[in-house]
């Protein structure tokens, strides 16, 4: 079955042999993602002929559910497993193989190929898919990827998105454009009451009348977990009381799940079934849902916006824009006309803004220039479709000095400290690579609580990383919930566990203390399990010094976060002040 894509592929695969940058706009249902690649395995060439395992395509995908089912859907298609001709690399999971043609990965992957192979020697082809996302980190790959090309001149861009600017980005890129049509069926939108930033009871009414309405699955867009978890306890208490829990199954849709749920969330409900996935933004590009013909759209989202004076990103939860409604709408005629249900009023969704705003123009840049800073240049000699905030690059260069990443020399320019190796060795963020760095010296130091150190300070670095979990308050907490330890979460310990040991043992440690050279910590190098985790932290929890790691190493990875407290505000070392919600326990000790 021929798609659009099929009819500009010509044009297309000729650019690509010729130019060193092409842009696809491409309405949803085009093939840009599922049939494009397929056609370049067969038939595609740049420079230096047909692609090969020797001439790979690289396809990065911002969304790791994303990444996960374009690469199997490929795979399929072929016949094979992922691992053979088409591949899947993220973090934590690599798929490839010698015969690996296509791989599709992550922007953070893409980065850390590039740090380690400017050149990206082997690759003919790197693909940014979705671009309209602007993920900073698709912005720095990209980046990164255009400075590549001055060293591989047979390596091209190709850019792709269904709702860009393409007429600007094709300026600022000089780059060729090829357009293809969709095969997005119709969708009928209509406008359900509700507030102007719906309330629970607005979003279970709309999934009411859409589920009354039509015969398939829904597929109903949120802004957050929070908002995910209040709809979904609301829905099935009304399909319980009418009777219909057992034909429909509400399902949840976000980053932090697992892949089995993952997985579950996106296959097509079981015959006779109907189910209602209660999802991000993480289902509103690329994924396809068989038997979702109905989306919900709540219009609201959560975005990271970095406030200097703090020295921290909080979320904000604002409207989607007019081409992520767009987007979201268009999940509901992938394979069949459709039907979105707005939550609002017809003219308050007109009112919002055209486009998203990029990442790189709201959100804290410091992490952004250490990695430009390891690639040699300043952010300023790099392409970038909008310009950072100027604002926001002071504040991040402020913050790398004030975390001891940066300083000042005799002749007052900016130079490294050894942070910045921990940075590229940990692969974690700022503030974990100091802490772990800072484990690695209090270690050191405290020889006989090494392994207490080590153990403690690989918890705190994974929940530190790992955006589903939540940090207990209490260190006796860590031990006493099989939930807080388990799955990413747990594998996170497991790596950073052998992170800090590695380090230990190779520190400069006098060769006489045997004990600290063959620290293991409980032994959770070989084999992590949450029975050993609580194990080992019962035991840690009963050393009162085990406090003591907790606030020093945190301390050290958020210097700017100790305040003094003056009546029921605390004065923070940064120089601002913050108060605690009335409704925590803190606020009334």
């Amino acid at each position: 079955m021929s798609l659009p894509i099929d009819a500009v592929f010509s044009d297309l695969n000729q650019y690509l042999q010729t130019e060193s940058r092409v842009i696809l706009q491409a309405a949803p249902g085009a093939g840009k993602s599922t049939r494009l690649p397929l056609l370049l395995l067969e038939q595609g060439q740049n420079q230096l002929g047909q692609y090969s395992p020797q001439n790979q395509i690289l396809i990065l995908e911002p969304r790791r559910v994303a990444a996960r089912q374009i690469a199997s859907y490929l795979a399929t298609q072929l016949g094979e497993k992922v691992g053979q001709s088409v591949g899947l690399a993220m973090r934590g999971e690599n798929k490839t193989s010698a015969q690996t043609v296509i791989t599709v990965i992550t922007d953070g992957v893409l980065v850390k190929m590039l740090q380690s192979d400017p050149e990206l020697a082997g690759v003919g082809l790197v693909i940014f898919d979705e671009f309209h996302e602007r993920a900073l980190q698709s912005d720095l790959a990209l980046a990164l990827t255009l400075d590549s090309q001055e060293l591989n001149e047979s390596l091209g861009v190709l850019v792709m998105s269904a709702t860009i600017d393409t007429i600007s980005l094709a300026a600022q890129l000089q780059a060729k454009i090829v357009c293809a049509e969709g095969r997005q069926f119709p969708v009928d939108i209509s406008y359900v009451k509700g507030e102007l930033v719906p309330t629970t009871p607005d979003i279970i009414n709309a999934v009411k009348v859409a589920l009354s309405n039509h015969d398939a699955s829904v597929l109903v867009f949120l802004s957050g977990l929070a908002e995910i978890k209040a709809v979904m306890q609301g829905l099935q208490t009304y399909l319980a009381q009418e009777g219909l829990s057992e034909t429909i199954n509400v399902m949840p849709l976000y980053g932090g799940l697992s892949l089995k749920e993952q997985v579950s969330a996106i296959q097509p409900a079981p015959k006779g079934h109907r189910k209602v996935v209660l999802a991000t933004n993480i289902a509103q590009t690329s994924l396809t849902i068989d038997g979702i013909d109905v989306v919900v759209d709540a219009g609201q989202e959560k975005v990271v916006h970095y406030q200097p004076r703090f020295n921290t990103e909080v979320l904000v939860t604002q409207a989607t824009s007019k081409a992520a409604a767009e987007q979201r709408a268009g999940r509901a005629g992938r394979l069949r006309p459709g039907f979105c249900y707005r939550i609002g009023s017809a003219e308050h969704w007109q009112r919002r803004a055209a486009y998203d705003v990029a990442e790189i123009e709201r959100v804290d840049l410091s992490q952004l220039l250490l990695e430009i800073q390891a690639w040699g240049a300043n952010i300023h000699e790099l392409f970038w479709p909008s310009e950072p905030e100027p604002g926001l690059i002071k504040a991040a260069t402020t913050k790398l000095i004030a975390l001891g990443f940066w300083q000042v020399n005799d002749k007052g320019k900016l130079q490294n400290t050894r942070l910045v190796d921990a940075f590229r060795n940990y692969g974690a963020d700022l503030r974990v690579s100091r802490l772990l760095d800072f484990a690695i010296e209090l270690a050191n130091r405290s020889q006989s609580q090494a392994s207490a150190i080590t153990s403690i300070a690989g918890l705190i670095a994974a929940y530190l990383s790992d955006n589903s979990a939540k940090m207990p308050a209490n260190i006796l907490d860590l031990s006493g919930s099989r939930a807080n330890i388990a799955g990413s979460t747990r594998t996170l310990y497991k790596r950073f566990i052998k992170v800090l040991t590695d380090n230990l043992k190779s520190s400069n440690i006098p060769s006489t203390n045997k004990q600290v050279k063959n620290a293991q910590p409980s032994d959770l190098t070989k084999t992590v399990d949450v029975g050993d985790l609580e194990q080992a932290f019962l035991q840690l929890a009963s050393n009162e010094q085990a406090y003591d790691f907790v606030e020093v190493l945190l301390a050290a990875a958020f210097p700017d976060r100790i305040a003094k407290q003056t009546k029921k505000r605390w004065k923070m070392s940064s120089g601002g002040a913050v108060e605690f919600h009335p409704n925590s326990q803190a606020y009334h000790s």
